[in-house]
């Protein structure tokens, strides 16, 4: 979870790592209002033109999962029924993305995680009811989709060997037990030979 304030614009490179999934979350009847529209996709595009910049490699991005909130206040619109009001902020979200795929020269779409949904179009954007959500099922969408997405991330599927587990285990031990907060060059190469890492690895 990054500030949102602007001074902290300039450090959220430092966070971003290919080796995640980033949930964006935006205000959806923000997006549905005339008035708002513009700060809302200025703000969501700004977030994931980051993760594409930060999380580029090789024309692929790290997944991005784009969470809609205040879907009780698009009910409460009276303008249209849901199903149109979900479109119209649907196309403004495709719209967007065209722009940023155009912008970066990456096919951004391939990076968002979208919705199981039983409409024809599917959705790029989960929506969750901030007043009254009926049941748990948006958020076990939301949940089971980023499972599913991350089970299959090469880096989850990447061998570690048990060797460099020890190392591991031998530093946290350190740390919380003996209060070391930090070694010397020499005395990692020390514990990582005597689990077995070899001085050239």
């Amino acid at each position: 979870d990054y500030g949102g304030q602007d001074k902290y614009d300039s450090l959220h490179y430092l966070f971003f790592t290919k080796k995640t999934l980033y949930l964006i979350v935006f205000d959806l009847s923000r997006l549905y209002a005339e008035n708002d529209i513009g700060d809302e996709l200025e703000l969501l595009e700004s977030w994931i033109e980051r993760v594409v910049t930060y999380t580029e490699e090789e024309g692929q991005v790290a997944p991005i999962l784009l969470v809609g909130t205040h879907y009780d206040q698009l009910d409460n619109s009276g303008d249209n029924d849901i199903a149109e009001v979900e479109m119209q902020i649907n196309e403004k979200l495709e719209r967007l993305v065209e722009t940023l795929t155009e912008k970066t020269m990456i096919n951004i779409s391939d990076a968002i995680i979208k919705p199981l949904s039983r409409q024809k179009c599917s959705l790029l954007y989960f929506a969750v009811n901030n007043v009254s959500p009926e049941g748990r099922e948006p958020f076990t969408n939301i949940i089971r989709s980023m499972e599913d997405c991350l089970k299959c991330a090469p880096h989850v599927q990447q061998e570690v060997p048990l060797a460099w587990i020890k190392c591991r285990d031998d530093f946290l031990c350190k740390a919380e037990d003996e209060k070391i907060v930090s070694l010397t060059l020499e005395e990692t190469k020390k514990v990582m030979e005597s689990n077995g890492v070899a001085r050239e690895n």
